[in-house]
């Protein structure tokens, strides 16, 4: 299981990137996947992040590749910009 909770008081929280980074970080495995392992290769100068695409398709590959039933809980999605919101409603 893993959860994210969208806080109006926090903007850390709002950001749908962070939310997705967290998750990844949640659902994870140790040692990393590939797939992680990767992605951090590529993004590791400064302000470099990756994508919420290449995000959404990591954690896609961490569900994909589980043989465990996986829940994500996502609480006071309200508070989550309106511009970040049709990236996350592509992801669930």
């Amino acid at each position: 299981m893993a959860y994210w909770y969208f806080q109006f008081s926090d903007v850390y929280t709002q950001d749908a990137c962070n939310m997705l980074q967290s998750l990844i970080r949640q659902l994870s495995s140790s040692p990393l996947p590939e797939s992680i392992r990767n992605q951090w290769d590529q993004h590791k100068r400064p302000g470099s992040n990756p994508s919420i695409k290449e995000l959404m398709r990591t954690i896609w590959s961490i569900i994909e590749g589980s043989n465990q039933d996986i829940f994500i809980v996502i609480g006071a999605l309200d508070e989550l910009p309106r511009s970040d919101r049709p990236a996350l409603f592509e992801f669930c």
